[in-house]
């Protein structure tokens, strides 16, 4: 095999072309696996027939093939190979038409960290001579600055003391550099060499290098792989700049002339890069330039017309000035943040006395960012604005005087909150006193004061007052206890100001307030709210919307709830009111969402509301005088809470709780309830039937039935709780025969998703073989049967789904075997095909109530992604109706990123849903193209597929909802700039004139989405054709 491998390598010698061919490679690679030596034997062949090569082109292509060779032998070379390596460099001697392939080598071998420190300053030697010569070979130096970066970065100590000429060298190399792609490494590596080394005696050299690219410019080409912007070389060029402050006697100076010299793009890249070399240079580095670089800046903000621009020039000014104040403890300098913005702020002052004028707006703008540095520059700014701004002010003024003012005055208040820290925010703690506390009283007649005297009706104005009453509010150790009531005071008193803005800016103010100062807003807000509420003057939304927004705190909500209970009870029991009521129920939802349950919260939820939902909902139930009107809507908030306060009760309460379900709705036992009468007395138990009142019809006998609490009082329970009953088994049988022929639907539901409780937190190995045995001899039967009641069939397959549901969720094996049954009913020509079909929604939707993580329910991590996984190839074999809408919840009730990889094997189907008579399945599927398709969809047939049956939908379409959909999901096609480049013009153009159909319809909604579609369709030609 060895005399085989060195026999094709000396024939190839001889070869007139010698090309580097596939089989010679393996013939080679052959040969040095096989040699003991491995590569080592190779490099001896090299060596031994190196000097017969005559051709200049046979070195070439043998270095070539030695690269290539390399490449899947780095894990076999040891440091006895890399030696044998540089000796045969060493040996046959580098001619310059050579170094390229040796670079090839090298780049390998240094990456891999396969050389020592002596190879790898060898290495350094050899680049720095060989190199120069070879400037136009962008390649090269590419890999060749890739080897230095990597020495540098693992051998900088060694470099140090063995090569003390190595930045000269390295600058040698660098200098001239204009690709790109070189640049990025070479500016890398001019950080990492200041980071490293010692520059003390190269800094003007490594500056003169850096400073020479500035300002850079770069137009990158539109097929560039590396995908290189004129934004990386800016930036990284800027990190050089900044990366000592050796460079600020340099650059200082330079980049100040600059600023004032030039103007657009390279204004915008000096100011950059003072904003991120101000911090590195330090105070006394830019003190002496202060006055030039703030007269630049600020005639930037004065005068400028570029809204960027200004915007770049006031981060630049707070930089700036939060630098010179690192200074304050230099010696030899006194105050130099005074020195610095003393003509910066008497500017200011003089455009101030004129508020109204827009000069005076830029002012408060600068000011602001220069108070927002520092705590010597706000306290110059503070004390010097603040009582011109205070006599300025008057309620007598004009408006516009009046607005200026109070804008500049919240101007100041936000930079003391963005530099001293804010009680809503944790970013910033310091302990430094905020120079306003000397002007508290001012500002608080100012903003809180004249609000109580002002008699104007402008929201604009009043918006500006609550806005700096709020910024007050949010400082940390400013107000007062007293000056805090009296501020809930006011901004109770404007909570129904009849701006939605304003009232948005209250409620989060005192919402605030209520987490720092919950007895204030108990003694203030929430009794006017409340007496708002019962008065019903004001629209109950909003007060409840108040309610909710202050109840941040576990006694405020004790208060606030206890109350609201009341009136519920109270509302309930009217059936004109009962929509106040069903509000009121949904505000206590939200309220027991969003306050952390304490032990005096949930004590109130247990003794109070709990109870008194089963009291009054069994009462409902059995048509008792005075009882409340139940709704399907009233019980389900109700049925919220009972949940969530079952699932943060300990493991004792929730026994109880499990009791107390038993005791109620299975054995019929009210000894515990507050029930005066009773009426038919299975009215509330689960097995019971609904009873209906002669007052009322019969598509309302359900309306009452409360049995839905019973799966959430046991659903809401820990799977450690056990269930009461001797024969869990025997239960669930009982559940499933009264599921299947009960009549009421809400009754049926509560027995079905009981079941699927059972099965998910109390399936054991026996339950399971129960399961299918119980399947097989009653459920089946009634499934495959093509006689007898659908009724009772269709229950049969309601039973079957939460059953089903219970197993897949908690990722049980034989929950798939059942999805399997079902979705051999899509396909079956029965009379439950749909019914099946949307069976898959069932199974998919999260349950807020049961069957979810927060309900302590057995959830397996991504059940809804494996049966996606599991569905997916059933679902789109065949293209039945059913077969459809099935796939059409599946994909909607799915993460979107899910079957994004499975996009082309769905287009058939989405492709026949279009053409459907259903319009519900339209619109879903519609849906699914839009969120996933584009981004999906990569082969240009598969993208005309599905663009062709949505144009016929933009016009044709009798529902206007489907006409505006299809082109919403059109529109979101053109916006991938993926889809530009893989569809030719001519299709592109035929797709705007197809478009320009839907122009004419006659719903706006749908003329104004087709204006918006065919522009971005019109674009896409100019960059295909690009």
């Amino acid at each position: 095999m060895e005399h085989n491998g060195r026999s094709r390598f000396c024939a190839w010698m001889q070869e007139p072309d010698l090309t580097v061919t596939p089989s010679l490679l393996a013939s080679v690679l052959l040969y040095v696996s096989k040699a003991p030596q491995g590569l080592s034997s190779f490099l001896d062949l090299l060596n031994e027939t190196w000097p017969s090569m005559e051709r200049d082109q046979q070195h070439e292509q043998c270095l070539s093939l030695l690269s290539k060779v390399i490449t899947p032998c780095l894990s076999t070379i040891n440091y006895h190979t890399v030696a044998d390596l540089f000796e045969f460099m060493n040996n046959t001697g580098t001619k310059d038409r050579l170094v390229p392939a040796w670079v090839d080598i090298l780049v390998q071998i240094v990456s891999a960290d396969l050389c020592n420190t002596d190879q790898c300053m060898a290495t350094c030697q050899w680049l720095f001579h060989h190199l120069p010569p070879l400037k136009s070979n962008q390649p090269v130096r590419f890999k060749a600055l890739t080897i230095l970066g990597h020495i540098v970065h693992a051998k900088s100590q060694d470099i140090s003391q063995t090569l003390p000429n190595f930045i000269d060298d390295y600058l040698s190399i660098m200098d001239g550099e204009k690709d790109p792609r070189n640049l990025l490494l070479a500016f890398d590596l001019v950080r990492l060499i200041i980071d490293k080394f010692d520059i003390s005696r190269h800094v003007e050299e490594l500056f003169d290098i850096v400073f020479c690219y500035f300002p850079i410019s770069f137009s990158p080409s539109p097929n560039d792989p590396l995908a290189i912007t004129s934004d990386d070389l800016k930036l990284s060029l800027r990190q050089c700049l900044a990366a000592t402050p050796y460079f600020a006697y340099y650059a200082t100076p330079v980049l100040i002339e600059k600023l004032i010299s030039t103007s657009g793009s390279a204004k915008k890249d000096v100011m950059d890069t003072i904003r991120l070399c101000a911090a590195a240079y330090g105070a006394h580095a830019l003190l002496p330039h202060a006055q030039d670089l703030f007269g630049a800046l600020v005639k930037e903000v004065y005068h400028g017309s570029d809204a960027s621009m200004s915007a770049l020039s006031l981060d630049t000014i707070h930089q700036v000035v939060a630098t010179l104040a690192t200074g304050v403890s230099i010696d030899n300098i006194r105050d130099p943040v005074e020195r610095a913005i003393a003509g910066l702020l008497q500017e200011a002052l003089e455009h101030l006395k004129a508020p109204e004028l827009r000069h005076a707006k830029s002012a408060s703008s600068i000011l602001r960012a220069a108070a927002s540095a520092s705590d010597p520059a706000c306290a110059l700014v503070v004390n010097a604005v603040v009582p011109l701004l205070y006599e300025d002010f008057n309620l007598s003024n004009p408006l516009g005087r009046q607005k200026a003012v109070l804008g500049y005055l919240i101007d100041l208040l936000e930079a003391n909150n963005s530099l001293y820290g804010s009680v809503d925010s944790t970013e910033k703690d310091r302990d430094l006193q905020t120079p306003l506390a000397a002007y508290k009283q001012r500002l608080f007649q100012i903003f809180v004061t004249s609000l109580i005297h002002d008699q104007q009706a402008d929201t604009e104005l009043h918006y500006l007052y609550f806005t700096g009453i709020r910024l007050m509010v949010i400082m940390k150790r400013f107000l007062t206890a007293d000056e805090i009531d009296l501020t809930v005071m006011q901004l109770t008193r404007q909570l129904f100001y009849p701006d939605k803005s304003i009232q948005q800016l209250l409620s989060s103010t005192l919402t605030i307030l209520a987490k720092q100062n919950p007895q204030i807003i108990q003694e203030h807000t929430i009794p006017l709210l409340l007496d708002q509420l019962k008065s019903r003057q004001k629209p109950y939304q909003e007060i409840l919307g108040f309610l909710q927004a202050v109840a941040v705190d576990p006694s405020l909500f004790c208060q606030i709830s206890s109350d609201l209970w009341i009136e519920l009870s109270s509302m309930a029991k009217q059936p004109e009111t009962l929509m106040y009521a069903e509000a009121i129920a949904s505000s206590l939802c939200h309220l027991l969402d969003n306050i952390v349950m304490t032990d005096k919260v949930l004590q109130l939820c247990q003794q109070t509301f709990v109870p008194s939902i089963l009291n009054e909902t069994i009462k409902s139930t059995l048509h008792e005088p005075d009882s409340w009107c139940m709704n399907p809507s009233l019980l389900h908030s109700l049925a919220s809470i009972v949940a969530r306060t079952v699932r943060s009760s300990p493991d004792v309460q929730q026994a109880q709780v499990m009791d107390r379900a038993f005791q109620v709705f299975i054995n019929g036992d009210l000894q515990l309830m507050q029930v005066s009468t009773v009426g038919k007395v299975d009215d509330y138990l689960l097995y019971g039937t609904c009873s209906m009142d002669k007052a009322e019809q019969q598509t309302d006998r359900c309306s009452r039935d409360m049995t839905l609490l019973f799966p959430v009082m046991i659903g809401n329970c820990r799977k450690d709780i056990h269930l009461p009953v001797h024969d869990l088994h025997e239960f669930l049988g009982h559940l499933m025969e009264h599921s299947l022929v009960a009549t009421c639907h809400a009754r049926q539901l509560a027995m079905n998703a009981s079941i699927a409780i059972i099965v998910n937190k109390w399936v054991d190995d026996d339950m399971e073989t129960f399961l299918k045995k119980t399947i097989q001899q009653r459920l089946t039967p009634l499934l495959e049967a093509s006689q007898g009641s659908f009724a009772t069939r269709r229950s049969a397959l309601a039973c079957f789904i939460w059953m089903t549901k219970g197993l897949v969720v908690r990722g049980h094996p034989l929950g798939l075997a059942f999805v399997d049954d079902l979705l051999h009913l899509c396909r079956a020509a029965t009379d439950l095909q749909m019914e099946a079909a949307n069976g898959l929604a069932t199974l998919l939707q999260q349950d807020e109530l049961v069957l979810n993580r927060s309900c302590h329910a057995n959830v397996s991590i991504l059940y809804r992604q494996r049966l996606f996984h599991h569905c997916l190839p059933k679902l789109t074999v065949d293209h039945y109706h059913a077969c459809l809408v099935a796939l059409s919840h599946l994909l909607v009730n799915i993460p979107t990123q899910v079957p994004m990889a499975d996009m082309p094997k769905l287009i058939p189907s989405l492709v026949t849903a279009f053409e459907s008579q259903d319009e519900d399945l339209i619109l879903s599927m519609i849906q699914v193209a839009k969120t996933i398709a584009p981004q999906a969809l990569h082969e240009p047939e598969h993208i005309k597929t599905m663009i062709g049956r949505l144009l016929p939908l933009t016009y044709k379409h009798d529902r206007s909802l489907i006409r505006l959909n299809a082109l919403e999901c059109l529109a979101a096609f053109a916006r991938v700039e993926s889809t530009r480049t893989r569809l030719d013009p001519a299709f592109v153009r035929q797709i705007t004139r197809s478009l320009g159909r839907a122009l004419d319809d006659k719903k706006r909604r749908v003329r104004r989405e087709a204006v918006i579609c065919r522009d971005l369709w019109y674009k896409v030609p100019m960059a295909s054709s690009f």
